[in-house]
């Protein structure tokens, strides 16, 4: 049984390497969508309501995020913003007239949502804190998707712009919110939300390796002890 012990010892290693696998893939199947800088979800089809989340943290180690405005096209019109009650926070639904009337269907638009405004009545978002603000937008256009750039400010005076739009290859420095309708992201597209979702398929198939690992160390391990 003594001369067992070495490969005993050998496969328990296997297996400790295994599980410090699955640990760093679960941390990275977490830290993925954490890489987001300010970063728009929801359902959106083309002449329905959608019910929208900005997901804004607090990237300044110092000052916290104290108002958001997220600034919505004129060039393909929403006529309707109803904001979601939130604790903390006032809300300002700013409408503007359009250079010239857009025609949807039978429907000839003069005016529609220039932007929404959320501004912090107490500490607003801490560093290294985030919070979500809803919003329902309709009718959502008949288009691929839409861009909203959004302006976070700090309680420092600070205003960070996040209005680059996509781009082909290496991520903006700071990229507008963009929500896709009534389909995935195209494909080949570098955004923020591209980025995260290749981390969690890197991160599953970590995670996935990992546990295959474990399953053939413990049945090593098994066998060694029989022996």
């Amino acid at each position: 049984m003594h001369s067992n012990r070495p490969r005993l010892r050998a496969r328990l290693g296997v297996a400790a390497a295994a599980s410090a696998a699955l640990v760093a893939s679960a941390v990275l199947l977490v830290a993925a969508p954490a890489a987001a800088h300010v970063h728009v979800d929801g359902d959106a089809r083309p002449g329905e309501r959608a019910t929208l989340s900005f997901r804004v943290p607090t990237e300044s180690d110092t000052a916290s995020t104290t108002s958001l405005t997220i600034t919505l096209p004129t060039d393909v019109p929403i006529t309707s913003a109803r904001p979601q009650a939130k604790a903390g926070w006032t809300t300002e639904v700013t409408r503007v007239r359009l250079d010239e009337p857009v025609v949807v269907g039978d429907v000839a638009i003069a005016s529609a949502i220039g932007s929404i405004t959320w501004t912090a009545t107490g500490d607003g978002i801490a560093p290294d804190e985030f919070d979500d603000f809803v919003v329902q937008l309709g009718p959502i256009p008949d288009a691929a998707e839409l861009v909203l750039p959004a302006t976070q400010g700090y309680s420092d005076g600070t205003v960070v712009e996040w209005s680059d739009p996509p781009a082909d290859g290496a991520e903006p420095e700071h990229p507008a919110p963009v929500l896709a309708i009534g389909a995935a992201a195209p494909a080949g597209e570098q955004g923020t939300a591209g980025l995260a979702i290749a981390g969690l398929v890197v991160g599953a198939v970590g995670l996935a390796a990992g546990l295959i690992a474990i399953v053939v160390a413990a049945g090593a391990v098994r066998r060694a002890r029989r022996g």
